[in-house]
């Protein structure tokens, strides 16, 4: 397993070196992380933004699919949308693709763990 965020990529993190990687993500000094079991542009799951709590996960299968996970119904409307910088570029972000940084702890404690795509939220495949 490989851990990159800020700096040099970690080999073999421990799980509280990816939880505090996720606590890192400020929306802007550090707006992106990816966490992967094999080599390098291999399945992964990234995690960008952080601003007010809020990030964008993706799960991408290279060469299949990548998917991204579903914010549950809410208080808004899928039109609604927030700019955020996710990788160090301002995007325009759709609301249903944001998730608390709880949510993302879960997700992220199933792959670590499994290897596997969290079934906490709903995902949407993006191709």
């Amino acid at each position: 397993m490989r851990l990159r965020c800020s700096g040099e990529p970690t080999e073999n993190p421990s799980w509280q070196q990816v939880e505090d990687a996720l606590n890192a993500l400020d929306g802007d000094t550090v707006s992106f992380m990816a966490l992967d079991r094999g080599a390098s542009g291999g399945e992964h799951i990234g995690v960008g933004g952080g601003a007010d709590d809020l990030v964008l996960l993706y799960w991408e299968l290279p060469g299949e699919s990548s998917f991204t996970a579903r914010r549950p119904a809410g208080d808004w409307s899928e039109d609604d949308e927030v700019t955020m910088v996710v990788a160090g570029q301002e995007t325009e972000v759709p609301m249903y693709q944001l998730i608390d940084r709880s949510t993302a702890v879960m997700i992220l404690r199933n792959y670590f763990d499994n290897g596997r795509r969290s079934d906490v939220v709903a995902w949407h495949k993006e191709y």
